[in-house]
């Protein structure tokens, strides 16, 4: 039975805003909270991966590396038509063709099309080129339907009366002798594909016991696990699941797609280990994207820099299926959630990216913000300033002081040109997320009487450093050198984890493994006592010593040599979240730009990134964290764009040759800033940090191109045609 809960108090919060919380949730068998008042020997440094030399000399070994014995590689065969039914369906050819081992069938005749690329069939054969020429085999015959809405969002104009295609204003009263302004704007962002390094795909191996093994790129061992069973109707112990190093998911990996099922089905029916992963081409059409979204705006601000009233109204464009649902910084004064509806069309499915609805609404709602205060006069950051609390207020100084706002800030937006021809500006644009993790992990520590110590858990890594993470914790917890701890994840055989999706993993785990680390120091403790003849709760576990009375002490490995043969095992668990000093995370983007006016083209010079993550448990990892959702930002802002034939229904950028991305040399100077504290919600006060620094990005540079060229830019991406033909409006009068 679990005892009684009793009341706690910590130091929560940051260095100058940091205040006393007392929470009656927390289980008393959980291991003491960590705060604001804790002298940390490890976390909080830069500590490399321990994964990093096996990732760099390609000894680590990923979902699509795996080659078992026996491997048959497969194919689908995807439609080539947006809307319709497959009316015939014929596989007998390629059955019949030497060395194909199974077919598994994915939309039977009857059954409707409703995208181009939607799975028909795959085929498992001997090698991967006998399975392409058996899939030339089958005969298929649709029945295209000609009416199909590919770009939905025309229909939304329309319903938005005012909205032209190109975002302009709808209507603007106030001026210089009035009190207050009230200002209508529309705002468009684009589709942005899913296109991580690692495909989607998985290797399964029949068992003898009639399971299934799974070697899957998957953000979510447990949720394969789950969705996989199911579909094969299979208990969930017979589907072991594993995932020891994943090529990145943004979101898009968290359940068994498609193409997981079909392997599945395959591999059975061949009673042989099948390999699929999807080609380039399946990844623009079918494994999801973060959807289109319309927004028209109207908000009310006084002379005082006071934003007064807001009202807003959102459309997301999810494909055939999914969610397009928006979302709004809300933590503004006066900032309000748009009325959202999704319209549905003939593509892709919209699907889980990287903090879903947020960069598209931030874009939106930051864009207004911004060009509220220039209508007022304000410097956009003091206007901000003014309409939010003061945790945002002082992350915004310490950006804007590392920044250096008031040496770039143009005063004269458009009217100042450089000597190297281009128009310069600085923007900022502000961030939240949640991340504070949930009771859904369970840790194993074991100590060994060699002094190692191995942790484990069931849960994958998509990239953040996840081992690590969870190393560093419990070397803080026992006081040893990380060098003797060894992680072990990514397989359902361990304890349950998250999936790395809502930026859950670290702040759900580490609580876990600090628990368990707990749990075996006492444990440690008490055999070294027995072991010594000592009473219990006479020694003590120090600096990665074992103190004993009159003084003396043990060390690390002499203590863990009275272990005995077995090593020390201790289950942690990640309790409820207790009431915390805050709801989530928070942050401020700074980015400087500079415009060609002759061109349009944009460069991003420089972004400041202040983030919080609540306390940082291996800076190093987090600052890259930072880094890269800055630079996925920077994609969705000025370079990624889905482009879909409206006629047709085909999507035109199936490879990276048509579909941006940005590389190198589109990387500008990148500073995060990461405020470390202690959020107060569990033992460890840990957040995710995996979301909300992709958040803020192109709103930052969108207000930053304002800034630079006296231009607010109202749809994304920031194309050089867009940039120019938005300044050749505004040459011609016309905005």
């Amino acid at each position: 039975m679990e005892e009684r809960r009793q009341d706690v108090e910590i130091r929560a919060g940051f260095e100058g805003h940091d205040r006393r919380i007392r929470s009656r949730r927390r289980n008393p068998n959980d291991a003491p909270p960590w705060s604001l008042d804790t002298k940390f020997r490890v976390l909080g440094r830069k500590h490399p991966r321990l994964d990093g030399p096996e990732k760099v000399t390609g000894t680590a070994l990923y979902p699509s590396d795996w080659r078992p014995e026996g491997l048959c590689h497969a194919v689908i065969l995807r439609s080539p038509i947006p809307r319709g039914t497959v009316a015939a369906l014929d596989t007998a050819k390629a059955e019949a063709l030497s060395g194909v081992k199974a077919v598994a069938i994915a939309t039977r005749p009857g059954r409707k099309i409703r995208y181009q690329g939607q799975e028909i069939c795959a085929i498992a054969a001997v090698d991967r080129g006998t399975a392409e020429d058996a899939l030339a085999l089958v005969e298929v015959r649709y029945e295209k339907d000609p009416d199909f809405t590919v770009l939905p969002e025309e229909d939304a104009r329309k319903e938005i009366s005012g909205i032209d295609p190109e975002p302009r204003d709808l209507a603007e009263t106030g001026d210089q002798g009035k009190e207050e302004i009230e200002l209508t704007l529309s705002f468009e962002t684009q589709v942005q594909m899913h296109h991580p390094l690692e495909a989607h795909g998985v290797t399964v191996r029949p068992t003898g016991d009639g399971g299934l093994e799974v070697w899957a790129s998957t953000q979510g061992t447990f949720m394969m696990q789950r969705s996989l069973a199911q579909a094969m109707r299979l208990p969930p112990n017979k589907v072991r699941v594993r995932t020891p190093h994943m090529g990145g998911g943004f979101g898009s990996k968290l359940t068994a797609g498609v193409e997981a099922r079909l392997c599945a089905e395959l591999a059975m029916k061949a009673r042989a280990p099948v390999r699929l992963f999807v080609d380039r081409r399946g990844e623009a059409l079918a494994v999801g994207n973060r959807p289109s979204s319309l927004h028209r705006i109207r908000a009310r601000a006084d002379r005082k820099g006071e934003i007064l009233d807001w009202e807003a109204r959102s459309f997301g464009f999810p494909g055939f299926a999914g969610s397009g649902r928006v979302a709004y910084p809300t933590f503004y004064r006066g900032v309000r959630p748009p009325r959202h509806r999704d319209i549905l069309g003939n593509t892709g499915a919209g699907r889980a990216f990287r903090a879903p609805g947020h960069p598209q609404g931030f874009f939106a709602a930051e864009s207004m913000i911004d060009e509220l205060a220039y209508r007022l006069g304000f410097d956009p950051l003091d206007f901000r300033k003014r309409n939010v609390d003061e945790i945002y207020a002082w992350q915004i100084e310490i950006g804007a002081k590392n920044f250096d706002w008031k040496g770039r800030f143009n005063r004269a937006p458009g009217r100042r040109v450089d000597p190297d021809g281009r128009l310069r500006g600085v923007g900022l644009a502000l961030t939240r997320w949640g991340g504070l993790g949930s009771s859904r992990g369970r840790v194993l520590c074991r100590i060994h009487p060699d002094g190692r110590v191995e942790v484990r858990n069931g849960a994958q890594d998509i990239g953040t450093g996840t081992r690590t993470v969870l190393a560093l914790v419990v070397a803080e917890t026992l006081g040893i050198d990380p060098s003797l701890v060894r992680c072990e994840i990514g397989d359902t055989r361990d304890g349950i984890g998250p999936g790395s999706g809502g930026s859950q993993t670290a702040a759900t785990l580490a609580p876990a493994a600090r628990h368990a680390a707990w749990l075996a120091g006492r444990e440690l403790l008490d055999r070294v006592a027995e072991e010594m003849g000592t009473g219990p709760g006479k020694v003590a576990l120090d600096a990665g010593k074992v103190t004993l009375p009159g003084g003396t002490a043990l060390s690390w490995k002499a203590a863990c040599a009275k272990i005995g043969a077995e090593p020390i095992e201790a289950m942690g668990q990640r309790y409820r979240n207790w009431r915390g000093y805050s709801r989530g995370v928070r942050g401020v983007q700074f980015a400087a730009v500079a415009v060609e006016p002759g061109t349009g083209k944009v460069k991003v010079e420089r972004v400041v990134a202040v983030q919080d993550c609540g306390k940082v448990v291996d800076r190093l990892t987090a600052e890259s964290q930072v880094i890269g959702g800055v630079i996925q930002g920077i994609g969705f802002g000025l370079y990624e764009e889905r482009v879909v034939d409206p006629k047709l229904g085909r999507v035109l950028t199936t490879d990276f040759e048509t579909y941006r991305i940005p590389g190198a040399l589109e990387m500008p100077e990148i500073t995060p800033i990461l405020l470390d504290g202690c959020n107060g919600h569990s033992n460890t006060g840990v957040a995710g940090i995996g979301e909300p620094p992709t958040i803020p990005t192109s709103a930052a540079i969108a207000n930053a191109v304002r800034n630079a060229t006296g231009v607010r830019m109202r749809a994304l991406p920031m194309t050089p045609r867009r940039v120019f033909e938005a300044l050749s409006r505004m040459r011609g009068g016309v905005q």
